[in-house]
């Protein structure tokens, strides 16, 4: 199965390029190998970017670049003011916000002055991933909803929830050394970002188990949460493939088959076969759904 790419990727330098390359370039980028994969280099033949001006950045040749990718598109690269604000502040003060400080608050007034009058209250990010993260867990505790619409190939952030909390959706999908869940295997491939929800949402027991013996002596309970994943499922419209994980959950799903749903199964323990092997026999059960 082919690799999935990702926006950073599309215009990522090839290492096979190194050759075509002068020789300050092929030095630069054997001495980024410090940085980690992680960083992307772009562009077949790299640019070397040394400064920025306005809406401008050149390279160690001079040569003038638009840039309409950066994160400038407020005020630009280097621009006065903000030069002067933050040479001020790196030489009086730089800490966290856990003490009485007068500047933050000036700055937040000005800014909460410029927002919609629902707006009065303002928390500060170091990046747009924390701000997404910080974003989703806002939404989630107003609304009590879980579901995200994102834009496939657009950038999000490189955040990753983690199940560090009862209320956390995560937490249900528990994954212990060894047991690797569904999330894991669908990330990297075309089937991330799918809409994935608890048919049981109100039990947070995370033994398999006892979830299936609890469910039995209460079949009342399987049905309210059924009657409330019909609703889900009426918002979503259409009559979408009812992928279960495990066979409980299977088997709970397939009176919903009598009301025109597909309902098939992907493995849910995977102690003993290994995180490959597990990925590949989901990613299998998905791709025959597609045919």
């Amino acid at each position: 199965m082919a690799e999935k790419t990702t926006i950073l990727d599309m215009n990522r330098f090839d290492d096979s390029n190194l050759d075509g390359l002068d020789e300050n370039k092929r030095e630069l980028v054997r001495r980024r190998r410090i940085l980690g994969k992680g960083y992307r280099l772009f562009y077949k033949d790299p640019v070397e970017i040394v400064r920025g001006k306005g809406s401008h950045v050149f390279d160690e040749k001079g040569n003038d670049y638009l840039d309409a990718y950066n994160n400038v598109v407020s005020v630009g690269h280097c621009h006065p003011h903000v030069v002067e604000a933050i040479a001020k502040q790196a030489a009086t003060l730089n800490t966290h916000t856990r003490y009485l400080h007068e500047t933050i608050l000036d700055y937040s007034e000005a800014l909460i002055a410029k927002m919609p009058r629902e707006i009065d209250r303002i928390t500060y990010q170091c990046t747009g991933s924390e701000a997404n993260d910080l974003a989703i867990r806002i939404a989630r505790n107003y609304t009590g909803g879980r579901g995200i619409i994102i834009t496939n190939e657009a950038y999000h952030g490189n955040t990753e929830k983690k199940p560090d909390e009862p209320g956390d959706p995560w937490f249900n999908f528990h994954a212990g050394r060894n047991d690797f869940k569904l999330r894991y295997a669908l990330q990297g491939t075309r089937y991330w970002g799918s809409y994935i929800t608890d048919a049981i949402k109100d039990y947070q027991e995370t033994n398999s188990g006892e979830v299936e013996k609890t469910l039995r002596k209460d079949p009342k309970r399987v049905d309210e949460n059924l009657k409330g994943l019909r609703e889900e499922l009426e918002l979503l419209g259409g009559k979408p493939v009812l992928v279960a994980l495990g066979y409980s959950a299977e088997k709970n799903l397939r009176r919903m088959r009598s009301e025109g749903y597909e309902v098939v199964r992907i493995l849910h323990p995977a102690r003993y076969i290994g995180k490959k092997e597990y990925r590949d026999r989901v990613l299998e059960v998905l791709d025959n759904i597609r045919k």
